[in-house]
């Protein structure tokens, strides 16, 4: 009975922690699930983010091979619309709680370092104009949605914002026309005009993450 109870001892102090951490990080290693989980899980209202997957792309970032180990541990990052903060999300983002480090805080399962209003946001009515698998890369606002996914060697975006001014499904495509002539990763595009909103589809060649030249 006495080496019972040491036995049992040692699995509840020396084993146990460590399933317990193991089933943690197996349930909570990798990205977002959907777009609306990216959404919901970002601590700045308006938001850039970087999907788990798109971090871990050999042929997208250049990180040195010794770090790249690390990398799994970060689910997604957020960058406000600002650029003034940036949010990681990855396990155990919550003992930023109890450790105090200069610039750095923790909201809404996110590690923010810099100086941003931190605020939850919500789906509204253009996300359900996007599929949800459309998270590796999201651009997001209240009036405005671009969200992307990587397939193969071609990028392909949506992009769903609210009708503003004179605005036309003809002058956008003009205007996409124009692009498509300037950047020749833009392989097509469609516009899908809809009583208070527009939907335009984005489709580039190879992986295309230059937000600031997606259009």
């Amino acid at each position: 009975m006495k080496k019972l109870k040491e036995f049992i001892l040692f699995i509840l102090v020396n084993v146990l922690p460590i399933v317990i951490i193991g089933w943690y990080l197996y349930e909570n290693i990798g990205g977002a699930n959907s777009l609306n989980e990216v959404i919901e899980d970002s601590p700045f209202k308006e938001f850039i983010y970087i999907d788990h997957d798109v971090i871990m792309e050999d042929n997208i970032n250049n990180i040195n091979k010794i770090y790249k180990p690390f990398l799994i541990f970060i689910n997604g990052i957020y960058i406000s619309r600002d650029g003034n903060a940036v949010g990681i999300k990855m396990p155990f983002a919550f003992m930023f709680k109890y450790i105090k480090i200069d610039n750095c805080s923790y909201y809404n399962g996110c590690i923010i370092k810099g100086n941003a209003n931190l605020g939850k946001a919500t789906p509204n009515d253009l996300t359900v104009l996007i599929p949800q698998n459309f998270k590796d890369i999201v651009i997001y606002s209240k009036d405005s949605i671009i969200a992307g996914v990587i397939t193969n060697n071609e990028t392909v975006y949506v992009w769903a914002f609210r009708k503003k001014g004179n605005i036309t499904a003809k002058t956008i495509k003009l205007y996409l026309e124009n692009v498509k002539k300037h950047n020749p990763n833009l392989i097509e595009y469609k516009v899908i005009d809809f009583k208070d909103k527009f939907c335009v589809y984005l489709k580039y060649r190879g992986h295309y993450l230059e937000l600031n030249k997606l259009t």
